[in-house]
């Protein structure tokens, strides 16, 4: 007795169904990682100045032109062995003794 053989063409059938199934999955996914990346993490806007600079939680911020104190740097100042000091508007890191000898 002769054993059933499968159809070639069915194979075939099958493996190009899948491979458009994987290429729409792989759109979707594409597209929502586009998606996530057009949401900016912006900082809250505030009552502050565009120009404007202060010191929030001993680091220098400066106000952006939408309103949004945004930090200057990535530390604190005393990370760097300083204190967050506005002079002349300007927000910095300054020594802690105040620069004395």
């Amino acid at each position: 007795m002769k054993q059933p053989t499968s159809n070639p063409d069915s194979f075939d059938r099958l493996g190009a169904a899948l491979a458009r199934l994987g290429a729409v999955l792989v759109a979707i996914g594409l597209v929502g990682l586009a998606l996530d990346g057009c949401h900016p993490r912006l900082p809250p806007q505030t009552n502050c100045s565009s120009g404007e600079q202060r010191c929030v939680s001993d680091r220098p911020y400066v106000c952006s032109a939408t309103h949004r104190l945004e930090p200057a740097g990535d530390r604190t100042c005393a990370s760097v062995g300083g204190v967050c000091v506005v002079s002349s508007g300007v927000a910095h890191c300054a020594p802690v003794d105040g620069g004395a000898p």
